[in-house]
C-alpha cells in the first residue's frame, strides 16, 4: 500500500495550514483570518526585513483590489 491518496493528503495539509494560521492570528489578537487574509499575514511575516507594498502582496497572491 502507498498510504493515503494524494487528495486526502492535500486536504489534510490545507486543514493543518488553516488551523496554524488561525492559531497565529489569535496569538496576535486577530479573531478570524479568511484564506487570503491569512496568506497575506504569512507573507508579511516571512518578509519582515523588507519594505512590502500592497502591490507586492497582490502580485504574490495573484489577487487585485
Amino acid at each position: 500500500m502507498h498510504g493515503k491518496d494524494p487528495f486526502s493528503e492535500f486536504r489534510e495539509f490545507i486543514n493543518t495550514m488553516e488551523s496554524r494560521v488561525q492559531e497565529l492570528g489569535k496569538a496576535h489578537g486577530v479573531e478570524h483570518l479568511a484564506g487570503p487574509q491569512g496568506f497575506a499575514v504569512k507573507y508579511l511575516s516571512d518578509n519582515q526585513d523588507k519594505e512590502i507594498f500592497i502591490k507586492d502582496i497582490e502580485k504574490r497572491l495573484c489577487i487585485s483590489k
